[in-house]
C-alpha cells in the first residue's frame, strides 16, 4: 500500500481541560459499549478506541464516548468479540475477531474481508500493512488488496504465539513461550527467549530500539544480542500476566497487569493498585499513552481508566477553557520532507518540552528548550528519531508542553 499519498489534515488548535489524577469510564457514567475492555488503540488524531468483549467498539474523541454495536450500527454481529484493534495512518480502525476475521471501520462503514474466521493478535506496520494471526498460528499480512500467509510451523517448536507488534523500523515481531521472532521484510529470524519456560505476554520498543517483553514476575529487554531481566522488587508486586507494555515520552516503562498498573524508571518500580489508588483497576488488558501523557487502561470488567500523575488532560473544543503559557503559531511545510519548522510564542518565561509520537503513540523524538523568555521562537524537526534515523512516511503527533500547558498538532511525513 502506498503511504506517500497526500492526506488532508485538520490542524485545529487543541485546547485542554485539566482534571483529577484518575478517571474511570464505565457503563454507569458513560456511553462505552461494555465494561469488559479487551483491547485498545490510539489513532493519528489522538482519538482512543476500545474493543469491548461481547459488545462492540467505542471511541473517545476528547469530549465523550461514541459506541458502535450490532444493535445501533452496521457493526458485524459475528465480530461481537473484538480480540485486537489498530489504526492506520488515515485513521481507519482495523478489528480482528474470532467470528468475523478482519474488519475495517472508516468512521462510517464497516467492511468485512475474506480472512480467517478466528483472527487474533493484530498490528499495523509503517507501510499500513495489516498483520494478524489465528489460533493455528498462521500469520497473515494484508496490504489492502492481497492476503499473504506465513506458516510459523516452519520456525521450529516455538510454542504458542502470544503477541504480535510492528517495530518502529517496519519490522514485525512476535513472542511465544519459547522464542522472540522477527520478520525484517525479507526473512524470519528466531531468537531464543530470556527463559524458555516463561510465558511472554506483551511487546514494546524503547527509544533506543530495544525490544521489551512482559514475562512472569519481570520484564525482559533484548538489545539484539543479550537479554536483561528486571524483576519486580516487592513481594506484593506479583505480575503473573503482564498483558500490556508502553513507553512514555520520557522513556518510562508502564506495565498493565492482572492487578493494576506499574511504572519502571530503569531502576525502581512503582505499583498502582486498588489499595493505593482507590480505583477498582482489575486486570489491565491493554494500555496506550496519548499525546497529553495520559495513560489509558483497558480493564477487563471495569471499563476504562485514565491516569496522569500531573492531572488528566483531555482535549475539548473550548479555546477559553485554560489559558496556555504558549501557542503554536505555524507548522510548515505540512506535509513535510525532509524537515518541518514549528513556530510558537511564549506568553511567559518557561522551559518547553517537545515530544513527537508515531501513530501508535510510541515516542519518536524529544527535545528540551530551556531559558526562553516572552516572545516568538521556532525550532526544526528533521524527520529523524533519537538514533538519527529517518522516520517512515506517515502521520506523527507533535506535542509541546510548558508548566501545565500542553498543545498537540499533527504532521504528515512523505518520503
Amino acid at each position: 500500500m502506498n503511504t506517500s499519498k497526500t492526506v488532508l489534515l485538520t490542524l485545529a488548535l487543541t485546547t485542554l481541560c485539566y482534571s483529577e489524577t484518575w478517571i474511570n469510564y464505565n457503563l454507569e457514567n458513560s456511553n462505552i459499549a461494555g465494561s469488559y475492555a479487551q483491547c485498545m488503540t490510539i489513532d493519528p488524531f489522538n482519538n482512543i478506541y476500545i474493543g469491548c468483549d461481547w459488545a462492540g467498539i467505542s471511541k473517545f474523541n476528547g469530549e465523550g464516548w461514541v459506541s458502535w454495536t450490532p444493535d445501533n450500527s452496521g457493526y458485524p454481529a459475528n465480530a461481537i468479540e473484538p480480540i485486537d484493534i489498530g489504526t492506520d495512518s488515515e485513521g481507519n480502525l482495523w478489528i480482528s475477531s474470532d467470528g468475523s476475521g478482519l474488519v475495517k471501520f472508516d468512521g462510517t462503514d464497516f467492511t468485512e474481508y475474506d480472512a480467517e474466521d478466528n483472527a487474533r493478535n493484530l498490528t499495523v506496520d509503517t507501510e499500513d500493512n495489516i498483520w494478524y494471526k489465528n489460533w493455528q498460528d498462521i500469520v497473515t499480512k494484508f496490504d489492502g488488496t492481497t492476503f499473504t500467509d506465513y506458516d510459523t510451523s516452519d520456525f521450529g517448536n516455538h510454542g504458542y504465539l502470544a503477541a504480535l507488534s510492528a517495530g518502529p523500523d517496519g519490522s514485525i515481531w512476535m513472542l511465544s513461550d519459547t522464542s522472540l521472532i522477527e520478520f525484517d521484510g525479507d526473512q524470519w529470524l528466531v531468537y531464543s527467549s530470556y527463559h524458555n519456560t516463561l510465558w511472554h505476554q506483551a511487546l514494546a520498543f524503547d527509544n533506543s530500539g530495544n525490544v521489551w517483553t512482559g514475562i512472569n514476575n519481570a520484564v525482559g529487554r533484548y538489545d539484539g544480542e543479550n537479554w536483561i531481566s528486571y524483576t519486580f522488587q516487592s513481594d506484593s508486586l506479583n505480575f503473573w500476566f503482564p498483558g500490556a507494555l508502553q513507553f512514555d515520552a520520557d522513556g518510562i516503562l508502564w506495565v498493565g497487569y492482572d492487578f493494576g498498573l506499574a511504572r519502571f524508571d530503569g531502576e525502581n518500580w512503582t505499583q498502582y493498585t486498588t489499595t493505593n489508588t482507590g480505583q477498582e483497576l482489575g486486570w489491565i488488558t491493554s494500555l496506550v499513552i496519548d499525546a497529553n501523557n495520559n495513560k489509558w487502561l483497558a480493564s477487563f470488567g471495569n471499563g476504562v481508566f485514565v491516569f496522569n500523575e500531573d492531572g488528566v488532560v483531555l482535549g475539548i473544543n473550548d479555546k477559553n477553557q485554560v489559558p496556555l503559557d504558549f501557542e503554536i503559531l505555524n507548522i510548515y511545510p505540512n506535509p513535510m520532507n525532509p524537515a518541518v519548522t514549528i513556530s510558537y510564542s511564549l506568553n511567559t518565561g518557561a522551559d518547553l518540552s517537545v515530544s513527537i509520537f508515531d501513530i501508535t503513540g510510541r515516542p519518536v523524538w524529544t527535545q528540551s528548550i530551556t531559558n526562553k523568555s516572552y516572545g516568538e521562537y521556532s525550532f526544526q524537526w528533521k524527520g529523524n528519531d533519537l538514533q538519527n534515523h529517518a522516520v517512515a512516511s506517515g502521520v506523527y503527533v507533535i506535542r509541546l508542553s510548558a508548566n501545565k500547558s500542553i498543545e498537540t498538532r499533527k504532521v504528515l511525513v512523505l518520503r
